[in-house]
């Protein structure tokens, strides 16, 4: 056994199962060939100390490129990329992926000079209660946004997770035999927990 995994074996004995991140939102057109690594830690005999992997499929978008923050055609994308169609590799593989779901939400500025970035459910209520927006859902990504314009007279839009965005997510990890993880827990609005 070598030192590194020795060392890892005791903590995972220790503290039990132990997990890693997948990361897909760096790639606007994932790659199978980056994943072999992931399906040989899921399907060898002697895998990695990994009882499952965490799919952040989240941070889509960014300031400069403002949009939803988890789109459900990405989500089933890179799901479908990682499981693949055999019954045999998304039965055995399945069950150790988490799709990532976020509880956070994203206020982009619309303006030349772009910026925002994340933001909380604390941020996303002052927002609210401040603006008075309409809420708009956006069939193509699950998920809702809103519109508003702040003292300096520059448009905003504002992506947020909703009861009907998290059951979506939801229901595609549950539909491929799937868990979930949550980034980050006391981020999103209390009521997120009932969903689960």
């Amino acid at each position: 056994m070598s030192l590194v995994r020795r060392p890892n074996v005791r903590l995972h004995e220790a503290r039990g199962a132990r997990g890693s991140h997948i990361s897909s939102h760096r790639w606007r057109r994932p790659s199978p060939p980056l994943w072999p690594p992931i399906l040989f830690a899921c399907h060898s005999p002697n895998p990695p100390l990994r009882k499952f992997f965490s799919l952040m499929t989240y941070d889509f978008s960014n300031p400069h490129n403002p949009g939803p923050n988890a789109p459900m055609k990405w989500i089933q994308i890179v799901l479908q990329l990682l499981l693949g169609t055999s019954a045999n590799r998304t039965q055995s593989l399945a069950p150790k992926i988490l799709l990532g779901i976020d509880f956070y939400g994203n206020d982009f500025s619309l303006s030349r000079d772009a910026g925002g970035g994340a933001i909380i459910g604390r941020d996303y209520l002052a927002l609210l209660e401040k603006h008075r927006p309409e809420l708009q859902w956006d069939k193509n990504s699950g998920e809702h946004f809103f519109f508003y314009t702040d003292n300096k007279d520059i448009r905003h839009a504002v992506f947020y997770p909703s009861s009907k965005s998290i059951s979506l997510r939801s229901e595609e990890a549950r539909s491929r035999g799937c868990g979930i993880s949550i980034w980050e827990i006391g981020q999103g609005l209390d009521y997120f927990f009932y969903l689960l």
